[in-house]
């Protein structure tokens, strides 16, 4: 099977700059906004309609050590910092991934 139609999210660098090179396609996706994940919805329906991608990298996410000191753990741990995170790794991709 021809792998045809890819979508890969988290490529503005390291492994999904990658992918994103060999695939040659560079387009914006933020996974923690409802209405990005409607527009590249849009989009893809727009380019290749029923067809449906053939692959889907779901690669997106951060991780910023914000109040993590070695050693002694997260010393500044908040919620808003949980809930980013928990926004853009868990719930970005559930999302995008259920997007029809």
């Amino acid at each position: 099977m021809a792998i045809r139609n890819v979508l890969v999210t988290g490529c503005d660098y390291g492994l999904g700059l990658e992918f994103v090179k060999v695939l040659c396609k560079d387009e914006n996706l933020r996974v923690d906004d409802d209405e990005s994940i409607e527009s590249v919805k849009n989009l893809i329906e727009s380019q290749i309609g029923s067809e449906g991608l053939d692959l889907l990298i779901n690669n997106a996410g951060i991780n910023q050590n914000d109040g993590w000191v070695p050693g002694k753990g997260w010393v500044n741990l908040n919620r808003a910092h949980m809930l980013k995170h928990l926004n853009v790794n868990t719930l970005g991709p559930v999302m995008l991934t259920h997007a029809n």
